[in-house]
């Protein structure tokens, strides 16, 4: 039977967000604690400061910082009290072996399902437990145990506080 699993201190990943039916490459460094997903193609980003709990977003040049709200929050374990709601199922043809957990932090619930080997992220969803509202859907692929150091090399300083 499965146990729960933290995800890699580092990793990279190609990420695609049903709620905004969009790609975003993903970047994501828990030693440092920094996660930044970059959007191609645009000049969109969000930059996790996990350390100092602030969000900066960049939406059409504009730039804003913000508390990281509990939905935004990044979860690199799964807690030992976690539900196992599917189990040592099976993946691209009994090749990878998954399960997906349940857990609530907060006012968040959420499911992720990993990889059972090397607790590779390979969805998550995040339910605003107050509301019901499922706030995030999201897809991981094209998996890596690295990040590019200039990943996290964003200039913020055009970014102002949202009030």
């Amino acid at each position: 039977m499965p146990k729960p699993c933290c995800l890699p201190d580092k990793f990279s990943a190609t990420e695609f967000d049903m709620g905004q039916m969009r790609w975003a490459e993903v970047s994501v460094d828990f030693t440092r604690r920094k996660k930044v997903i970059l959007y191609p193609g645009h000049h969109d980003f969000i930059y996790f400061d996990i350390a100092r709990d602030k969000t900066y977003k960049q939406t059409n040049h504009d730039c804003w910082i913000s508390e990281t709200d509990a939905m935004d929050e990044v979860f690199q374990c799964i807690p030992e009290d976690a539900e196992i709601t599917f189990g040592d199922s099976s993946f691209f043809r009994n090749l990878m072996p998954i399960s997906t957990w349940t857990f609530t932090e907060g006012n968040v619930k959420v499911e992720m399902t990993v990889t059972n080997e090397n607790c590779y992220p390979i969805s998550a969803t995040y339910t605003d437990t107050v509301y019901g509202l499922v706030r995030s859907i999201l897809t991981f692929s094209n998996l890596k145990e690295n990040v590019d150091p200039l990943a996290f090399d964003i200039d913020l300083s055009n970014c102002e506080h949202r009030l």
